[in-house]
């Protein structure tokens, strides 16, 4: 999904919907995987604070992978989702190693690297054995960017898209010395140990622990802020020509005809109406957070997106007669 400017128009549009709390519900992690990849030459971190939370008696247990190698990485999580899938557990994914705007790294020179885009298959994987409650934490340099950008990835595919790839991810803004990560790490993990753990006052004492920023993100907050920009913009007229000008060609290629059959010019017809689009969302978003497949999940991440669609609309008619013109978008 390439990215959407506004118009300012649309913009008040947006200021003026409610939308989705920015808290969602996610149970505990039951595990703790350290993923560690680290050259021989680095301080192992992960190791450090696998054996610093084993000396404490956490409801959470800690598993320590160490990795020669990014192959090694997926593998170890793809350990986690079999072990999740045959015994229920849900695991919080904590990765240990260089990091970088390409990906994760065994060193800071970034020779070998695993791509945030090669993270996005497995993690997805493991996200539907926790029914949608798995937490990732980048425990590196620029981890925060692997969150923008595995999903960054998800976002762009052109098919239809499947599930996310973690509920909750986490990581330092920028540069970070490894002392100052490994203090920030055992904060985060001493608040989560406690009986009301809250992740979000979890995440700020982990970043008011020492010079570390850590900044986190809710897929739920993201992906509908997402969807709202495309919703909006889909309801402009020019948008709603390209969309039926493109189908009309594809269903004439695709039969090799000069004239529609009945049955394409009503889909024609129906791509016009202003929820059309609004259908095609919902399904998207129940797909992205599993409620087809776990329908209890409905009470987690339900939105209307169709009384979210009327409000647009109802706005658009107070504020304005005139169709919202694109050439206005603004930056």
């Amino acid at each position: 999904m390439k990215e959407i400017k506004l118009t300012e128009a649309e913009q008040r549009i947006l200021d003026d919907l409610y939308g989705l709390p920015k808290k969602c519900s996610c149970k505990k992690p039951t595990h703790i995987w350290i993923i560690e990849w680290l050259s021989s030459n680095d301080r192992h971190t992960g190791r450090e604070l696998h054996d610093w939370m084993q000396e404490r008696n956490y409801s959470f247990r800690s598993v320590y992978c160490e990795c020669f190698s990014k192959d090694k990485v997926l593998a170890a999580i793809e350990r986690a989702a079999t072990h999740a899938e045959h015994h229920g557990t849900i695991p919080l994914i904590h990765l240990e190693a260089h990091g970088s705007e390409n990906g994760l790294s065994d060193s800071s020179e970034g020779e070998n690297v695993l791509t945030w885009a090669e993270l996005t298959k497995p993690l997805q994987r493991l996200n539907i054995a926790t029914r949608c409650n798995l937490i990732v934490l980048f425990s590196a340099c620029k981890g925060y960017t692997g969150f923008i950008s595995v999903f960054d990835v998800f976002k762009e595919k052109n098919v239809e898209t499947t599930k996310i790839p973690a509920l909750v991810t986490a990581g330092p803004l920028g540069d970070s010395q490894p002392k100052e990560l490994f203090d920030s790490m055992k904060e985060f993990y001493r608040r989560m140990s406690e009986n009301q753990a809250d992740f979000d006052n979890a995440i700020e004492s982990a970043s008011n622990e020492c010079n570390c920023k850590i900044k986190h993100e809710l897929a739920t907050a993201f992906v509908y802020d997402s969807l709202l920009d495309f919703l909006i913009h889909s309801l402009r007229e020019d948008q709603k020509k390209i969309r039926f000008y493109s189908v009309r060609e594809k269903f004439l290629k695709r039969e090799n005809k000069k004239i529609l059959s009945v049955e394409q010019k009503e889909t024609l017809e129906k791509i016009n109406d202003p929820y059309y689009q609004t259908e095609f969302l919902q399904k998207e978003w129940d797909r992205m957070f599993m409620i087809d497949i776990f329908p209890e999940n409905k009470k987690r991440f339900e939105v209307g997106l169709t009384n979210v669609t009327k409000k647009i609309l109802d706005i658009q008619k107070r504020t304005t007669e005139q169709p919202i013109d694109s050439n206005q978008a603004i930056s």
